[in-house]
């Protein structure tokens, strides 16, 4: 078997594992420092109730609306593991690509 087709068969998480045994930074929360203010949440909290939020981006849809994002503690969790999880995905899909490339 050629070093390019044992490439093919390496398991992603070996490189994951590589990965995640950096220091991994913690998401965001009210009172540490951000810029957090009272707002509506835009994501999977009741959007009607105001509470501390922060910052997170905008977004444009068509027909040319455009907002600012804000996210509560707990869906700012929720974006950075999503975020967290993709980025590693990614990184290890390059690890495991370059692996099995040379």
């Amino acid at each position: 078997m050629s070093q390019a087709e044992r490439g093919k068969h390496r398991r992603p998480h070996a490189a994951r594992y590589l990965i995640d045994s950096y220091r991994r930074p913690e998401p965001a929360q009210p009172g540490d420092g951000n810029a957090w203010h009272t707002g509506i949440c835009w994501f999977w909290c009741d959007f009607t109730v105001e509470q501390q939020v922060i910052y997170v981006g905008d977004i444009e849809v068509p027909g040319r609306l455009r907002g600012r994002l804000t996210a509560c503690g707990l869906c700012v969790e929720t974006l950075f593991e999503k975020t967290w999880r993709h980025s590693t995905y990614q990184d290890c899909k390059d690890v495991v690509g370059r692996r099995g490339n040379t």
